[in-house]
This record gives C-alpha cells, structure tokens and sequence, in this order.
C-alpha cells in the first residue's frame, strides 16, 4: 500500500500564486483551485499578505486577494526551483 503524498509547503504557496496570477479572487474560488480547506488557505493567505506577494482587497461583497509585482516575481522564481528540484528527483 502506498503512503499518501503530500504536497510540500512551497507547492501550495505555487498553487495559490498561480490561481492569482490569472486575476483577483475570491476566496471560494482559491479553495476551489487549490484543493484546500477555508481555514487552511486563511492561514496561508494570511502569510502571503504579511510577505507581501498578496494584498487582500476589500470589495462591496467581501473580500478578494490579487497577487503583488512581488509575489508574480516569487511565483517566477519558485517554478524554476520547483522544476529544478523534480529533476533531480524531489518530489515538490
């Protein structure tokens, strides 16, 4: 029987960027494409606030998250160590 697979840390975080990079977002819409539950993706929407790569935007409807300059910039970077990492094997 095989061991579940997890995803690493900076997997998700590449998730959650590459759904924002598409456009502003509403939360549902993030949880949806990250496969991730509301209070997960709170906690790591909260840190990527904090780090700067997103800014939370507060609309009439709630709230929505874009991706910053500097988190499209992050998101560049760690798809390059993310394919780099595979090809020696890591799983990310």
């Amino acid at each position: 029987m095989r061991k579940p697979r997890y995803r690493s840390r900076l997997g998700i975080v590449v998730n959650i960027l590459e759904v924002l990079a598409s456009g502003e977002e509403k939360p549902t819409r993030i949880m949806y494409g990250t496969n991730l539950s509301y209070d997960r993706l709170q906690r790591y929407l909260a840190s990527l606030v904090e780090m700067g790569l997103v800014e939370e935007v507060r609309v009439e409807e709630g709230v929505r998250y874009r991706i910053t300059r500097q988190g499209l910039d992050f998101l560049s970077e760690a798809k390059r160590i993310v394919e780099f990492m595979r090809a020696f094997g890591f799983e990310v």
